[in-house]
């Protein structure tokens, strides 16, 4: 089962538009489990190890967790996408720390313009 806190290597919006992240790069599954247990869609944010990320307060940095690098989750970008493209093979590792997933939520509420 695909789980909140999962990070798959993805490919997102194959084609360049603008600002919005493409090719294939990790994604934290940010959908809760009753929904990724249920659903044939689940809800992801795209993560970047570009250091200029760092610049936005609701880019969250991450480390470890089976990523090979320091990487910052892009909290208002966040997608659907269809359970098929989550395959095993894919699968980078779980952010198991409750804080740090408290932290992005916390981002992406910011992004949508609520108070944590």
């Amino acid at each position: 089962m695909i789980h909140r806190g999962d990070l798959y290597y993805i490919t997102l919006n194959k084609k360049k538009h603008g600002h919005i992240l493409t090719k294939e790069r990790p994604a934290l599954v940010i959908s809760n489990d009753h929904n990724n247990c249920f659903a044939r869609t689940v809800n992801v944010i795209p993560l970047t190890s570009s250091f200029s990320a760092s610049r936005v307060p609701y880019h969250i940095m991450i480390r470890g967790f089976g990523l090979s690098r320091t990487s910052y989750v892009v909290c208002e970008q966040i997608s659907t996408i269809d359970i098929t493209e989550l395959k095993a093979e894919k699968y980078v590792g779980t952010i198991t720390d409750e804080n740090l997933l408290s932290k992005i939520v916390n981002g992406v509420i910011t992004q949508i313009g609520g108070s944590a």
